[in-house]
Order: structure tokens, then sequence, then C-alpha cells
């Protein structure tokens, strides 16, 4: 009997989602941070460091780096 579990590792979960449903997630992640909860800001920049700045360019890079760079500087000040 195998178990699937949605977010088994924080990349694979990334992995999955198409780069559209990324940018979304991570656009949530940050506004939820801006809501004053900070520890969104950080798991967003740990989730999405991978896709901001690791792999092939794609349309929707931007924006996510500029989410995680957001999320990082909102996370320390």
């Amino acid at each position: 009997m195998t178990r699937k579990h949605c977010v088994r590792s924080n990349d694979g979960f990334v992995r999955k989602k198409s780069p559209q449903e990324r940018l979304i997630i991570c656009r949530k992640y940050y506004q939820g941070g801006c809501a004053c909860l900070p520890l969104l800001w950080i798991i967003n920049a740990i989730w999405f460091y991978k896709q901001a700045f690791k792999v092939e360019p794609y349309p929707q890079q931007v924006d996510i780096r500029k989410y995680v760079i957001r999320s990082v500087i909102g996370a320390f000040i």
C-alpha cells in the first residue's frame, strides 16, 4: 500500500505545479507575510528559491524572483 503526500518535500511540491500556479502560491505567501505573519515570508523564500534563481528561465520567474527577494527582506526587518 502506498501513500501519496501532497507536500513530501517542498521542492517536489513546487515542481509539480504549473508556472502560473507557482506564481499564485508565491504571491499568496508574500501577501500573507504582509499581514504580519513573517513566518510565511521565510517559507516563501525557502520554497521558491530554486524556482526564482536556479531553474531555466520562464515568464513567471521574474515575478516569483521579486516576491522571493521581498520576502527575504521582510523576514529580516
